[in-house]
C-alpha cells in the first residue's frame, strides 16, 4: 500500500504513520473478513499464532532507517506494524498455513514479498493432490504483491500455501583515508576496513479470500414408483438425465446465472394410467431444493355405438367421473329410418350402471362403461295401419264400381233378373234425391255421395236405373248362359 523504504522520516513521522495504516488495515479488514480464510496473515499479533513453522524465522517490527545498539536496521513492514523475516545466515527457515475452500466457491490466493539482495524466497501452493504452483524471487525488489486463482475445482479440498526464505551475509571491504603525522609531516595513509551486512527476505500481508462461484439445485421426484422414471432437463436443452421415483440428483451452476429446471409433466404406465405433475417446472438461481411431484390418473373410456358421449378422459384417483350421452333417440339409416324406426338409448353397462342418459363412477381404477341401444319399431305401426286402411278402401271402391257397369234402366214393382251369379234388384220407384249442393243421397241407404256419383259408394245403388248390381260383372252381349 505504502512505500516507505528510502523516505528519511522522523520517529514521529513514523509513528503517525505507523498508526494511519493500522487503522486503514483495521478498515479494510472489516471489507473482506467475509471470505478470508488465512488467519493473522499480517502477522499483526506479533507472533507467528496460526502459522506453522520450521527453521529460522522471525516476527519482525516495522522499522525504517532506525540505528539500533550500533546497527543499522531497515525493516518496513508492507501494512500494520509487522512482517515475517524468514531464514538466517545462509539457513533456510519457513511458515506455512492450510485453508480449507468452502464447496462451491473460488479463491484468490495473495501476498506481499521483498526479497533483500543475495536472498532466496520460495512459494508453493499445494493441495492433497499435488503441487498447484510455485515461485521463486531472488531479485533485489522492494515490496511486490503476487496473486493466483484458485478456481471452483478446489472447492472442498484442503489447500496449503508455504513460504521458505534463505537469508545471506554478504562483507564488504572499503579502504578509509586517514591523516596520521610523521617526523616529515602530515600523511595519508588508507586503512582498510570491512563491512558485514546481514540480508533477508520478508513476507506480510498474506490472504486467502474465497467467495461463492457455483450454486447446486437438488432436484428429488415423489409420487412416481420406483420403476418409473422422469427427463430432467435444463433450460428446455437437449442434455438431460433420468431421475428414478424417490430419487433425486444435484445440479451445479455458476453463481449469477438463472436457470429452467423441468420434468416431464406425463409418465404412462401402460394405456389406462398415467402420472401427471402440475408444476413440471421452475426457475433456480441460487442453492435449493426442488421437489416435483406425481399425481396418478386413471383413464375413463365411455363407448356408445350411437349418438356422441361425453366425459371420457384422465381422472385423478379418488375423483369421481361423470359422463353421459347427447341424445336418447337416434333414426335408423335408410327407408326404415323414413318410416320412423329408430334406435333408443336403454341405459349403460360396464364399470358403471345406469338407466339414465347421465352417469358418474368412482375413479379407483382405469373404468370402461358402454351404452346400450334397442331398435325401435313403434312409430312404424300408425303409418303401416293407416296405409292399409287407404289400400282397403280403394279397393272397395274398385270392388263397388265393377259390379255396377252395364245396368239398366229404372222398372216399376220389385223384379229379381238373375244370370247365374249375377243379378240386379230393382227398387221401387228408382227415386232418388238430389241434395243443394248437387250431392246425391242414396235411396237405399242414405249415404251420401257426391255430386254425380253413377252409383252409391257404399252399397253400389245405380242411380240411373235404379238397380243394384252384386255378383259378377255383365258382359256387354248380355247375362252369361247359365
Amino acid at each position: 500500500m505504502f512505500q516507505l523504504r528510502n523516505i528519511p522520516l522522523s520517529r514521529i513521522n513514523v509513528v503517525v504513520l505507523l498508526l494511519f495504516m493500522i487503522y486503514l488495515n483495521l478498515l479494510f479488514g472489516v471489507v473482506k473478513a467475509d471470505g478470508e480464510l488465512i488467519a493473522n496473515g499480517g502477522f499483526e499479533s506479533g507472533s507467528f499464532s496460526d502459522w506453522q513453522t520450521t527453521g529460522i524465522c522471525e516476527v519482525r517490527p516495522h522499522r525504517v532507517h532506525e540505528r539500533v545498539r550500533g546497527q543499522y536496521w531497515h525493516e518496513p513492514a508492507h501494512s500494520g506494524g509487522y512482517s515475517a523475516r524468514l531464514g538466517g545466515e545462509d539457513d533456510w527457515g519457513g511458515v506455512s498455513q492450510t485453508v480449507l475452500i468452502p464447496e462451491c466457491s473460488e479463491a484468490y490466493v495473495s501476498f506481499w514479498y521483498r526479497v533483500e539482495k543475495g536472498c532466496i524466497l520460495d512459494v508453493t501452493i499445494s493441495t492433497p493432490r499435488g503441487e498447484v504452483t510455485k515461485w521463486r524471487f531472488t531479485d533485489e525488489t522492494d515490496w511486490r504483491e503476487a496473486t493466483y486463482h484458485l478456481d471452483p475445482s478446489y472447492a472442498g479440498s484442503p489447500v496449503t500455501i508455504d513460504f521458505r526464505g534463505k537469508g545471506h551475509k554478504t562483507t564488504e571491504y572499503i579502504e578509509i583515508p586517514v591523516t596520521v603525522w610523521t617526523d616529515i609531516g602530515p600523511m595519508v595513509i588508507y586503512e582498510r576496513r570491512s563491512s558485514v551486512s546481514l540480508n533477508w527476505p520478508y513476507i506480510d500481508d498474506v490472504s486467502v479470500e474465497w467467495r461463492k462461484a457455483l450454486y447446486k439445485v437438488t432436484v428429488s421426484i415423489s409420487g412416481l414408483p420406483g420403476d418409473l422414471s422422469s427427463t430432467l432437463k435444463v433450460d428446455g436443452g437437449s442434455s438431460a438425465s433420468q431421475v428414478k421415483g424417490g430419487g433425486s440428483e444435484t445440479l451445479t451452476f455458476n453463481v449469477g446465472t438463472s436457470h429452467e429446471i423441468s420434468v416431464e409433466e406425463y409418465i404412462y404406465q401402460g394405456d389406462s394410467i398415467r402420472y401427471r405433475c402440475e408444476g413440471f417446472s421452475a426457475e433456480a438461481s441460487t442453492d435449493t431444493n426442488l421437489e416435483f411431484t406425481y399425481v396418478r390418473q386413471y383413464l375413463l373410456k365411455v363407448s356408445s355405438p350411437y349418438s356422441s358421449v361425453e366425459g371420457e378422459g384422465w381422472y385423478y384417483e379418488g375423483s369421481t367421473a361423470r359422463f353421459r350421452v347427447s341424445d336418447t333417440q337416434v333414426p335408423v339409416e335408410g327407408l326404415q329410418g323414413s318410416l320412423g324406426v329408430k334406435y333408443t338409448f336403454k341405459g349403460w353397462i360396464g364399470d358403471a350402471k345406469a338407466e339414465t342418459p347421465e352417469g358418474e363412477v368412482l375413479m379407483d381404477s382405469p373404468k370402461l362403461v358402454e351404452a346400450v341401444w334397442v331398435k325401435d319399431y313403434s312409430s312404424l305401426y300408425l303409418p303401416v295401419i293407416g296405409l292399409a286402411a287407404l289400400v282397403g278402401a280403394v279397393l272397395s271402391s274398385v270392388i263397388y264400381l265393377h259390379r255396377g257397369k252395364g245396368g239398366r234402366g229404372l222398372e216399376e214393382g220389385p223384379t229379381i233378373v238373375g244370370y247365374g251369379e249375377v243379378g240386379e234388384e230393382t227398387i221401387p220407384g228408382g227415386e232418388f234425391e238430389t241434395l243443394p249442393g248437387g250431392e246425391v243421397k242414396c235411396p237405399k241407404c242414405g249415404m251420401i255421395n257426391a255430386p254425380g256419383s253413377p252409383l252409391c259408394s257404399r252399397c253400389g245403388f245405380r242411380f240411373e236405373t235404379g238397380t243394384e248390381v252384386y255378383g259378377e260383372e255383365e258382359t256387354e252381349e248380355g247375362p252369361a248362359d247359365s
